[in-house]
């Protein structure tokens, strides 16, 4: 799937250090020190975690039905991503700009080339999305944008964990559930796998919607979200 890009050489990494180097305007820039630290990691080979490769290799990442949900809907579109040409490997920016000292004018033009970057990354993947809803016979419109966006910005941090249904946990692990129960959180347990379970189908949270959703959209998505789980 061509998961991983080679790195530099030692060579050009050592150039790139010295170019680094050079820029420093005077000896103990902290951006610039931290820089010259970053070099090798910087320019390591590209590879995608361990976490997201097995949900890009799972089956249900390249199922595409009207029963499929929306989060492997959206991994079966970010595995066509990174195997296209324009992913080459690489998971969609964040946008997240890292810590650094700068002036105001430095930080908004270098936080304006990273948002663009994230846009054209997440309007790639929402193409290989639309793909995905046309192969299950689903609306263009079927994941929402705000899921879309939430997803690309998470892309790179991305983890699967299968449980077993609550029945089931309680039926081979008795012990276990009277703890929760005899503790009083058995309800906080059942909550947090509700929400689990959401979060697979919708790729959000209950509660987590875009940035400009106004306040009387937000108390009405959050008492829909309520009711579904």
């Amino acid at each position: 799937m061509g998961l991983e890009k080679k790195g530099l050489t030692y060579k050009q990494r050592k150039e790139i250090l010295a170019l680094v180097q050079q820029m420093a305007p005077a000896a103990g820039e902290e951006n610039f020190d931290e820089a010259v630290e970053a070099v090798n990691t910087s320019c390591s080979d590209y590879v995608v975690s361990n976490d997201v490769n097995r949900i890009l290799t799972d089956p249900a990442a390249n199922t595409a039905d009207a029963q499929t949900s929306n989060f492997w809907l959206l991994a079966n579109a970010l595995r066509r991503y990174v195997a296209s040409e324009y992913g080459a490997g690489k998971m969609p920016h964040s946008g997240a700009i890292p810590d650094m000292k700068a002036d105001t004018q430095s930080y908004v033009n270098l936080l304006r080339i990273y948002k663009q970057k994230a846009e054209q990354d997440k309007a790639e993947l929402t193409q290989c999305l639309r793909k995905v809803v046309q192969e299950a016979a689903l609306a263009d419109d079927h994941v929402s944008a705000g899921e879309i966006d939430t997803f690309c910005k998470n892309a790179s941090q991305l983890r699967l964990v299968r449980t077993h249904a609550l029945h089931h946990e309680a039926e081979t692990a008795p012990e276990l559930w009277d703890n929760l129960v005899n503790e009083g959180v058995s309800e906080h347990y059942a909550l947090f796998r509700a929400a689990g379970v959401f979060l697979e189908k919708h790729g959000r949270y209950p509660g987590i919607t875009d940035a400009d959703t106004g306040a009387g959209d937000l108390d009405a998505q959050c008492e829909q979200d309520a009711r579904e789980l």
